[in-house]
């Protein structure tokens, strides 16, 4: 196409500017979402290992889909390959530090992991942003409870219960 513009002189350009909106118009973002749908319904179906590869074939073309990294890095947690899905988790956090859903689901893993001081940072970096965050203080009940420290558990369950009351999971911690 350059050897094209370039001995066609301005025409040449045009049609290689022409030529390549079309192709740019037919890369629609929603016309390559379909390995993305499918993966979540792989997981949401329970198969997954065949959801972990259509997230990672997905992501193998689409490697910029936070979303998708985020699907694949709950996956690999499910899978209890928790240092794989902490790699995902941080690598969506370097791009949106301020993703709540993401810092909490990093915060389960490093929890899993034994990294509690790690954990409990996590998501009382994220209560600090968001204090009305039910699931923040769900989580953050569950590190407390893991510690030992049962009276601040209850505490942030019985404020994820006022903040959340139809969320019957702070009552069963």
């Amino acid at each position: 196409m350059t050897r094209l513009a370039r001995s066609s002189g301005r025409g040449g350009r045009l049609s290689a500017l022409v030529l390549l909106a079309l192709v740019l118009a037919t890369c629609h973002p929603a016309a390559g979402q379909e390995g993305a749908d499918e993966a979540r319904a792989l997981a949401r179906a329970g198969r997954l290992d065949e959801a972990l590869a259509a997230y990672t074939a997905f992501l193998t073309a689409h490697p910029e889909d936070l979303e998708a990294r985020k699907g694949r890095a709950r996956v690999l947690g499910w899978l209890h390959r928790d240092a794989e899905a902490l790699e995902d988790y941080e690598g969506v956090l370097a791009v949106t530090p301020r993703d709540a859903e993401a810092a909490l689901d990093r915060a389960r893993v490093l929890g899993r992991l034994d990294r509690l001081d790690e954990a409990e940072d996590a998501v009382r970096a994220v209560l600090a942003s968001q204090p009305s965050l039910a699931d923040a203080h769900l989580s953050l009940g569950a590190i407390l409870l893991r510690r030992g420290q049962a009276a601040a558990a209850a505490d942030a369950f019985a404020r994820a219960q006022a903040l959340a009351p139809e969320d019957p999971t702070p009552l069963v911690g």
